[in-house]
């Protein structure tokens, strides 16, 4: 049995007043260990219609409370992060270095980050991290709101940490990227990794080729929705003339 201490973690909580916000915690003493089962049923949880539908109702008002909603999907990726601030001084260190060098690629980029942390993240830490790496305030957004609902405004998740929900994201078909920065070592791609990144040039290329694809994708369903409307059109013309 793992010992966790009196003070609840944060969880985020849907409840029917459309709130989707953090409770107040404090860190767990100890946290226990992702196994192929617990993964399952995480992701079996998250795949269940009823709640896909709940947040597919209610998706735009979360993204608008944090203002998210008219962000340029085609520039945006969603950075999900683990436990900053804990671990030893090696690990947060490996962190540290990591984060800084996906921010820079983001920042020569333009691009906006959509930053999710871990409920044993050390914001401070965080946002530090970001001063160092120069990113416009403009385009750095920390966000609460379930990562299911931010792939609306995104074009994929970029991860520096092995998260159970690089696995979700692949099977929903969200892009996943996971940047190693050389370390494989510590960082061992597994069947959740998707693009997996050893360096900020490769970083640099898939990020780019992302935002091609988002692009192209946009110009197709432009294309299609004005085949559309001219068929209507002729079809009006059509029943004008049997008329």
């Amino acid at each position: 049995m793992i010992s966790v201490s009196t003070e609840r973690a944060n969880l985020c909580k849907i409840s029917n007043s459309k709130r989707l916000f953090p409770l107040p915690y404090t860190k767990v003493s100890k946290r226990a260990p992702i196994t192929l089962s617990s993964t399952t049923r995480y992701r079996s949880t998250l795949n269940a219609k009823s709640f896909s539908n709940f947040i597919e109702k209610n998706s735009d008002y979360y993204l608008s409370q944090e203002s998210l909603l008219d962000l340029d999907k085609n520039k945006t990726i969603v950075v999900v992060l683990g436990h900053y601030g804990d671990g030893s001084p090696e690990v947060q260190s490996m962190r540290n270095k990591l984060l800084y060098e996906i921010l820079v690629v983001l920042r020569k980029l333009e691009m906006n980050a959509i930053i999710k942390p871990h409920i044993y993240c050390d914001m401070g830490l965080v946002k530090s991290i970001v001063k160092d790496a120069r990113c416009k305030e403009s385009r750095i957004f920390y966000t609460k709101i379930y990562p299911n609902v931010l792939q609306k405004v995104s074009i994929g998740g970029l991860f520096v940490n092995k998260s159970t929900l690089r696995c979700h994201y692949q099977d929903i078909g969200f892009p996943v990227i996971q940047y190693n920065g050389g370390m494989f070592d510590r960082m061992t791609p597994d069947h959740c990794s998707g693009i997996v990144c050893s360096n900020q040039n490769q970083l640099t290329k898939h990020l780019k080729e992302l935002m091609k694809k988002a692009n192209s994708n946009d110009s197709i369903m432009e294309k299609n929705k004005e085949s559309v409307e001219s068929c209507d059109k002729i079809k009006k013309v059509f029943c004008c003339i049997e008329s």
